[in-house]
């Protein structure tokens, strides 16, 4: 587990002023299935499975999976930063973040790993919760790899 990159992170939230950031999967092009090193789920959680996603905070890491990966989450995470939220199959991503979220929350999402739709939906059920969302030109997590291979 990399301890300075959830430093590097704590200090990107309160840079940006935003509560929590979504540490997406997906690259770019939205695709799940790419490799480890472009993950930056996988960067920061160590998890190896194809889909996921993380909600980090200044006081908790959360990754999201859905019963396909339980045990596998369970086996390859560190718990002493990282909260293991198995979802149901028949709950979605979305849903079990907005649980968590509390009102009156600033989310920064990166603005090119996210969907339209997704932004949409979820754009929609914050707003119940007074919370916000700011969008972001770049991936943090893969900002910071790219300065340490540099070092």
């Amino acid at each position: 587990m990399d301890i300075k990159l959830i430093e590097y992170l704590k200090n990107f939230l309160s840079k940006n002023d935003i509560d929590g950031l979504i540490v997406n999967s997906t690259n770019e092009f939205l695709v799940e299935y790419n490799l480890l090193e472009l993950n930056s789920r996988y960067h920061l959680t160590e998890f190896t499975g194809s889909t996921g996603d993380v909600l980090f905070t200044q006081d908790k890491i959360y990754l999201f999976v859905d019963t396909r990966y339980h045990e596998q989450a369970d086996n390859q995470v560190n718990h002493e930063y990282i909260e293991v939220v198995k979802m149901p199959l028949s709950q979605s991503f979305l849903n079990a973040l907005t649980e968590i979220v509390p009102a009156y929350f600033k989310l920064g999402i990166i603005s090119t790993k996210t969907s339209k739709k997704f932004f949409d939906n979820l754009t929609k059920k914050l707003q119940q919760k007074n919370s916000t969302i700011k969008l972001l030109n770049t991936d943090p997590v893969m900002e910071y790899k790219k300065d340490s291979i540099k070092e």
